[in-house]
């Protein structure tokens, strides 16, 4: 009876191990799930964002060419602009061809040079729409995704850059709609160096070091911007 007894328990526990794990395998892999899904709607919201500064962009050149045209300073329009769409965009700015500070809602100084940052060169070398890098915000003093767009004239040299920055608001409320997100899921911005530019828990803003982490997801946040990547995280 004791050989059987014995037998029996290690049946039993072998059983358990397989449970455990075959359950384990399958926690995991919900949570993958989970976290792949939070990445697409990540993408799929942010696509809709650039689209919309896109054409807020494109709206806001014919506003400042109208304007010039009645001698309206575009720092005015820079300012509508702003107050208009203050929920959704931190700034606006009008850059020169070279990348110094034309014009923008609260100053004119021509001595801030911005050519050294992500969204101008991109918007310069691709001659079109670019999206640059997470900066904090000069008015909210939050994260912001920056984007820029040359106007060119009429011999197709740039004019001037208009820049604006898409508030992150969009990222949390997308953590809010995802099945109401896993509450262990942790999403993390990181840059090309690999600093932390912003870090979303839920809905809202958490700290490094709060347990054990294992990393899920690490993409690009964008296709044209592959240096900033989204990583997703489950703490434990």
């Amino acid at each position: 009876m004791t050989k059987i007894a014995a037998y029996l328990t290690m049946a039993l526990s072998v059983v358990a191990f397989i449970s455990f794990a075959s359950l384990l395998r399958e926690n995991t892999e919900d949570v993958q799930a989970k976290a792949n899904r939070v990445y697409t709607a990540i993408q799929e919201r942010l696509a809709s964002q650039l689209e919309d500064a896109e054409l807020i962009l494109r709206q806001l050149r014919e506003d400042i060419d109208s304007a010039a045209l009645r001698n309206v300073p575009s720092d005015q329009i820079l300012d509508q602009y702003l107050q208009k769409h203050a929920d959704v965009y931190d700034i606006f700015l009008k850059l020169t061809p070279d990348g110094k500070l034309l014009s923008s809602p609260t100053q004119t100084n021509t001595s801030i040079d911005l050519s050294h940052r992500d969204y101008y060169k991109r918007a310069v070398a691709k001659n079109d729409f670019a999206i640059g890098e997470f900066l904090v915000g000069k008015v909210s003093k939050l994260p912001v995704l920056a984007v820029a767009l040359p106007v060119k004239s009429s011999n197709q040299e740039i004019s001037y850059v208009l820049v604006t920055g898409i508030k992150t608001d969009w990222l949390k409320e997308v953590l809010e709609q995802v099945g109401k997100m896993d509450e262990t899921l942790l999403i993390q911005i990181r840059d090309s160096s690999g600093m932390l530019l912003d870090n979303f828990e839920g809905n809202s803003i958490s700290r490094l070091g709060q347990g054990r982490t294992v990393e899920l997801v690490r993409l690009p946040l964008h296709r044209t911007s592959p240096d900033i990547k989204i990583v997703i995280y489950q703490q434990t």
